[in-house]
């Protein structure tokens, strides 16, 4: 079996800007930088990439194990 190469991406922050919302939240693609050098090499080699989400008191814990999943999809780990 050949195993397909996988990028890892360790940051500072993560590639989404999240705002909260009354009912949630809501992701945004950030711009700039290495967020968007990365983009493209991320989905082709299925990346993970892990950072600070920024601040997310305001969630509650459902909130956040939701948000949780919702990043997971992108590849990102906060």
């Amino acid at each position: 079996m050949i195993n397909s190469p996988r990028l890892f991406t360790v940051s500072n922050r993560l590639p989404v800007t999240i705002g909260a919302e009354r009912d949630g939240f809501i992701l945004h693609q950030s711009s700039g930088g290495l967020a968007t050098g990365l983009r493209g090499p991320h989905r082709q080699l299925d990346g993970l990439w892990i950072g600070w989400p920024g601040e997310l008191s305001s969630l509650d814990s459902s909130r956040q194990a939701e948000l949780a999943s919702k990043l997971a999809e992108r590849g990102l780990v906060p």
